[in-house]
């Protein structure tokens, strides 16, 4: 036995990517003899980490400790109970990508994916149901969120019909931001032909992208059109556009429901209850999937919490949580935590 086989090491998880943290067994060593040449103060040089970044806010490759966000919801509904959820609702809203990481048995072609989502949809048999995705700007500080969670946007995507077969690997192409760009704009065309009449039904149906497409059936004819007064050009995620489009409802909305597993949506919306425009609206999450899958009635939540305390999620989750919204100016950043007031020409 010898000082190298007593050398510790420890495994970490960072993103995808696993990374070992070895003890220099002779860091010391070479800091006396830097001590013993220039008058270095050891004890004080002990005080401070002896490692290129601080090992109590970053990884060993130097990227940020962040706090599990889900911890944040677990504290936040402790004292709640799921016992008066609906069983259905005036209006469904769904975070676009955690719908279609969440899908399963995908169809082998572009056409019926596209299908199957509308099913998935208009299932939920409310008289409105919003889908919200992601739009990519870039720069961005976002890029250092997705290149964490390995998504790249070097490899271009087309989709050139319904009949087109997807990717063997339907959910790791998702990582691949062009393809995820060509298939939004895909669904938006897709779903404004007369063939997706019987799927869209009765219902309104919502897409939020870079625009916001409305679309309905009557007739077997399928009428689509850009709904201005729910485009939110200058947001990048679609936590805030969903926010907006909540508070945006009207007195014909009395009770919706969030599909979702973000956080952020929660601790976003809990911030701007009260800029609803119908004050009468209740508002639900469902959270999470499968066997994690809980409800939340986010109305009730905000009285108990108190206005006072629910202004202020937003600001600490953002410290706590390393959560960086992708706004850089000022005036951006004030969209984010008030949506309120959101105005296109801005």
């Amino acid at each position: 036995m010898n000082f190298a086989s007593e050398k510790k090491t420890r495994q970490i998880k960072v993103g995808h990517k696993v990374h070992e943290i070895r003890v220099q067994r002779d860091l010391f060593r070479r800091l006396l003899s830097l001590a013993m040449e220039d008058n270095i103060d050891v004890e004080k040089t002990l005080s401070y980490p002896i490692t290129s970044v601080p090992m109590s806010l970053c990884h060993a490759d130097g990227t940020l400790h962040k706090t599990p966000k889900s911890v944040m919801v677990g504290v936040l509904t402790s004292n709640t109970t799921n016992d008066e959820v609906p069983r259905r609702y005036d209006a469904v809203i769904f975070d676009g990508f955690f719908l279609l990481h969440t899908m399963k048995d995908i169809p082998k072609t572009f056409g019926n994916i596209s299908k199957k989502i509308m099913s998935i949809l208009t299932a939920t048999h409310a008289r409105r149901v919003d889908i919200v995705f992601d739009q990519y700007f870039s720069p961005s500080i976002k890029e250092y969120e997705r290149a964490q969670r390995h998504e790249v946007r070097n490899r271009e995507y087309f989709i050139t019909g319904p009949e087109q077969v997807r990717p063997v690997d339907f959910i790791k192409e998702l990582r691949n931001i062009e393809f995820k760009q060509a298939f939004i704009n895909f669904l938006i065309t897709h779903w404004s032909t007369n063939e997706m009449a019987e799927f869209i039904g009765n219902t309104i149906i919502n897409l939020n992208y870079k625009e916001c497409y409305t679309y309905s059936a009557h007739n077997n004819s399928v009428t689509s059109y850009a709904y201005d007064n729910l485009s939110c050009q200058n947001h990048e995620e679609a936590d805030t556009k969903i926010i907006f489009h909540i508070c945006q409802m009207g007195n014909d909305v009395s009770d919706v429901s969030i599909k979702t597993s973000d956080t952020d949506i929660l601790i976003v919306m809990l911030g701007n209850m009260d800029h609803l425009r119908n004050n009468n609206l209740k508002i639900y999450m469902e959270y999470g999937t499968m066997h994690s899958k809980k409800w939340i009635n986010i109305s009730e939540l905000q009285i108990t919490l108190g206005p006072l305390l629910c202004q202020s999620l937003p600001g600490f989750h953002a410290l706590t949580e390393d959560d960086i919204d992708n706004e850089e100016s000022d005036d951006d950043e004030e969209l984010i935590t008030d949506v309120s007031d959101y105005d296109e020409n801005n």
